[in-house]
Parts: C-alpha cells; sequence; structure tokens
C-alpha cells in the first residue's frame, strides 16, 4: 500500500512552511490597509473638528479673519496635523465657509511614493 504524504511527519513540516509563506503576505497586507485606513478617518475626524471649532469661533468672535485662520492652524498643529490650512471665505456677507485642509504627505504614517492629494473639511456658519 501507498502511504500519502501527510501521513509521514518528517514530510508535514513543509506542507506547514508552504502555508505560512502563502499566508504571511495576505496578512500583512491586510495589516498595512487597517492601518492606512485608521490614519485617514483620524486625519479626517482631525480635520472636521478643526473646521467646526474654527467656525464656532467666528461666529463667537471680533477677531479679524487672518487672526482666526492662524489661531486654529496652529490648534490643527496641537491635534497632530502637519501642514494644516485653515481658510475662512464670506459668502452673501453673513455666511462663512471654513475648509480645514491637510496634505496626505506628512500626515500618513505608511505614505506611497509620488502619492499627492489632500483632505478637506468644510462647515458654514451663519453670522
Amino acid at each position: 500500500m501507498i502511504k500519502s504524504a501527510c501521513q509521514e511527519p518528517h514530510q508535514r513540516s513543509g506542507i506547514a512552511a508552504t502555508e505560512f509563506a502563502v499566508v504571511l503576505p495576505v496578512v500583512v497586507i491586510i495589516f498595512l490597509g487597517a492601518i492606512s485606513a485608521i490614519s485617514q478617518i483620524s486625519l479626517r475626524r482631525n480635520l472636521q473638528l478643526v473646521a467646526y471649532t474654527a467656525a464656532t469661533g467666528v461666529s463667537n468672535s471680533a477677531n479679524s479673519i487672518p487672526d482666526i485662520e492662524t489661531h486654529f492652524e496652529a490648534f490643527a498643529t496641537d491635534l497632530g496635523i502637519r501642514n494644516a490650512d485653515v481658510s475662512v471665505t464670506v459668502h452673501e456677507d453673513r455666511i462663512y465657509l471654513i475648509e480645514a485642509t491637510a496634505p496626505h504627505a506628512g500626515n500618513h504614517p505608511i505614505q506611497p511614493p509620488g502619492s499627492t492629494g489632500s483632505l478637506t473639511a468644510r462647515c458654514y456658519v451663519f453670522r
């Protein structure tokens, strides 16, 4: 009778090594994708917080628009967002658009080479 490869104990270790070699790259890609997604969600949430807080500052403050932008860019830096840009635009004299923008570069733990782009959070406020 012919014995199968699975019945021999010394031949079974090669099967486990092959399975490990096949599964490991898939697990690593899933892990890196999860880290990337979580960092994007965190950056987006922090930008929304900056935009909302700046909108509250615009509606409750008598400061000039450049002062507000500078203050909330510093707030974004305190939250760990690098190279953030906060802009306040006036529409129809009483409607203010607040945009908080941050580039992917420098704000992402796994930065693909040559990647560009940014995330923007917007908030409108009536003053």
